[in-house]
């Protein structure tokens, strides 16, 4: 159940991320302000954790395949990083949307 979880979370995140992008996308603003800037961190965000979850498992496929030496945990650990970089990421482009200084 442990390794479950470990593996789990990431991808549903990632999932999560994936079908976030497009509703992000309608609410583009359209001045400058602290709405603009909490979207504009909040899609970066979604790219970003996005794009090294899928770097993550392309290594982890090659590890698996025997191509090269790179341990899973390595990867379980780098995705968990991530996860944490995206969730404060989102945090703070939450707090300016909802109207934070």
């Amino acid at each position: 159940m442990r390794r479950f979880l470990i593996t789990a979370v990431p991808i549903i995140l990632a999932v999560l991320c994936a079908l976030a992008t497009v509703p992000w996308l309608l609410g583009v603003p359209g001045t400058d302000n602290n709405y603009a800037k909490g979207w504009t961190i909040g899609f970066y965000a979604l790219l970003a954790y996005l794009t090294v979850f899928i770097v993550l498992a392309i290594l982890r496929v090659a590890a698996h395949l025997g191509w090269f030496r790179f341990p899973a945990h390595t990867a379980d650990s780098l995705s968990w990083s991530a996860v944490l970089g995206f969730v404060i990421a989102q945090g703070l482009a939450w707090w300016l949307i909802l109207g934070g200084n």
